[in-house]
């Protein structure tokens, strides 16, 4: 669970503002111990007509962010990428494989966020750090957009902040945006939870302004505290590493799946075994 929901653009969402959050297709080229998706399905690319359709509805919003599965994953996602972009304010989360190869493609993207979860030390995905930092940079330099990175912590990870933030600086990162690991219904236990305290206790060393802990309510339920002690906890960091989601995203955020359902974005967690959403309108 990366980024609480869409990412960098929680700021946004946070002052107020509106957004869509699309997944626009149902694979991956990645097995991520943390990916709150769990066992895969049969790969389908968001429609031409329903791409339209939210075109027309993202006129009304603050803009578009893209958030999975992989958006990147070949050139059919791509192209519906730049259907979504030329028509609106476009943000990309993306886990950066395939970052060099569609640079150019995706150009009118406004901003990428790149999932990492390590640094040029402890990056552990596939291909190496330094393609994931050469995608970074070449999209950086074709676009002129902005590039944010987005850290999850668990247990067996928390030891790694120095180089999380390594990390994003070689990636050239407007901001790195940490969250806490959370074990959903879509079968990700591979990886260990942290309780709230124990990622503060390890950020405070790093006092820092290219960073923020986001977090919200849905992490108190699986903690089983109380959201307000969460709340008065993250109070021990200087305000400019903190954002706080203290109302219902919701609310603010339109999420839609690869198939035109609209689910409430927490629900969204929960792939296979939540309630059916609508249909988009």
């Amino acid at each position: 669970m990366g980024g609480l929901v869409i990412g960098s653009t929680m700021e946004l969402v946070a002052t107020g503002q509106n957004w869509l959050a699309l997944t626009i297709n149902q694979e991956c080229n990645l097995d991520c111990a943390i990916c709150y998706l769990g066992e895969k399905k049969a790969n389908r690319i968001m429609s031409g007509a329903l791409v339209e359709k939210l075109n027309e509805i993202a006129r009304d919003m603050a803009g578009i962010a893209i958030i999975g599965t992989e958006p990147l994953l070949d050139e059919q996602s791509v192209k519906v990428i730049r259907e979504f972009s030329v028509a609106n304010k476009t943000h990309l989360i993306t886990n950066g494989v395939n970052l060099s190869l569609f640079a150019e493609s995706i150009k009118q993207v406004r901003r990428v966020d790149t999932s990492l979860d390590g640094g040029p030390k402890t990056y552990a995905r596939s291909p190496s750090f330094a393609k994931i930092k050469e995608g970074a940079r070449k999209w950086k330099d074709l676009s002129g957009g902005q590039v944010f990175v987005l850290d999850v912590f668990t247990k067996e990870n928390i030891a790694n902040v120095e180089d999380m933030l390594e990390g994003g600086h070689q990636l050239g990162a407007e901001k790195i945006y940490f969250s806490p690991y959370v074990r959903t219904l879509g079968g990700n236990e591979r990886a260990t939870p942290l309780r709230t305290e124990e990622i503060i206790e390890a950020l405070l060393p790093f006092s820092r302004d290219d960073w923020k802990l986001m977090i919200d309510p849905y992490h108190a339920i699986f903690e089983w505290r109380d959201w307000n002690t969460i709340k008065a906890e993250i109070q021990r960091l200087p305000e400019k590493n903190r954002l706080i989601i203290d109302f219902d995203p919701g609310d603010r955020v339109r999420r839609i799946d690869a198939d035109g359902k609209m689910r409430h974005p927490f629900m969204a967690l929960h792939p296979g075994v939540s309630l059916p959403g609508r249909d988009v309108s």
